[in-house]
C-alpha cells in the first residue's frame, strides 16, 4: 500500500504509532512500515505538490483514492487516541456508529464502532457502499488485534497507485 503526503516521516510514525508497527526502511524520501509479521507493508513517500484529498468530495478538489477502516470497541476511546497522535476529526460526521478523521497528512480514515454481530460496519460517508456489508469476519474487539488479523490474512504485499 502507498500514501503520499508532503512529509513521509511524520505520516508513517503516525500510523506506526496507532498501529504499533514498527518503521523497517528510511530512506530520504520514503519511509516504510510493517507489522513484524507478515507480508502487508506500507510505503509513505513524499510527493512534490501534494494536495490531500478533500472530504466529503466536491466537484473539482482531489478525492480521497483509498482510506482506511478500523473497527474499534470504544469509539470515543479510539478517536481520542488518534487525536492525542496528531490526528484530527472531519467537520462532517455522517454516522453516530463511525468518526471520519484525518492523518497528518490530510487522508480521511474510518473509526468504526464494532457491534461485534460478525461483520464489517464500514463508514458510509466515504464508501459507495452501505454502512454495513455482508462479510463476515472473525471476532476481534480490539484494534491493533484486528489490524494484525487482517494483515495475516494477506498473502502478498498490497500496491496502490495514485
Amino acid at each position: 500500500m502507498f500514501l503520499p503526503g508532503s512529509d513521509p516521516g511524520v505520516l508513517a510514525r503516525f500510523h506506526s504509532a496507532r498501529l504499533e508497527w514498527p518503521i523497517v526502511q528510511e530512506e530520504p524520501g520514503t519511509v516504510v512500515v510493517a507489522p513484524t509479521e507478515g507480508s502487508v507493508h506500507v510505503v509513505f513517500q513524499q510527493a512534490d505538490g501534494y494536495r490531500p484529498p478533500t472530504w466529503p468530495p466536491a466537484d473539482g478538489e482531489q478525492r480521497t483514492m483509498m482510506h482506511f477502516d478500523f473497527q474499534v470497541g470504544d469509539l470515543d476511546e479510539a478517536v481520542a487516541e488518534a487525536v492525542a497522535l496528531g490526528a484530527s476529526p472531519a467537520p462532517d460526521q455522517p454516522q453516530e456508529n463511525a468518526r471520519v478523521l484525518f492523518d497528518p497528512a490530510g487522508h480521511p480514515f474510518c473509526l468504526c464502532r464494532d457491534a461485534g454481530d460478525g461483520r464489517w460496519h464500514l463508514c458510509r460517508g466515504t464508501h459507495s457502499t452501505a454502512c454495513t456489508s455482508s462479510r463476515t469476519r472473525p471476532p476481534c474487539r480490539d484494534l491493533r488485534r484486528r489490524v494484525h488479523h487482517q494483515a495475516a490474512q494477506l498473502r502478498q504485499p498490497l500496491g496502490l497507485v495514485a
